[in-house]
């Protein structure tokens, strides 16, 4: 079996002798394994999903505060 290099940029198969990506054009820099590509992705799948995830509690957290804000206001309206 053949060894197969990946591009650590794009991640298409690429032939050992290219000194650079005929996909992405990004010069090879060593070898990278199937393993290092779906790690790489996971990774930046899991960084993007808690970026989300953060900016959607944010706006969730102003939400609760202004709630708050507003409940105070009408507790301070209906007391006698």
């Amino acid at each position: 079996m053949k060894a197969v290099t990946f591009c650590k940029a794009c991640g298409n198969i690429l032939n050992v002798s290219f000194n650079f990506c005929p996909f992405c054009g990004i010069p090879k820099k060593g070898k990278a394994t199937m393993n290092e590509i779906v790690d790489d992705s996971l990774q930046q799948i899991d960084t993007k999903s808690r970026t989300s995830y953060l900016k959607r509690l944010g706006h969730l957290e102003k939400q609760l505060m202004d709630l708050e804000k507003e409940l105070n206001s009408i507790i301070i309206l209906k007391k006698p």
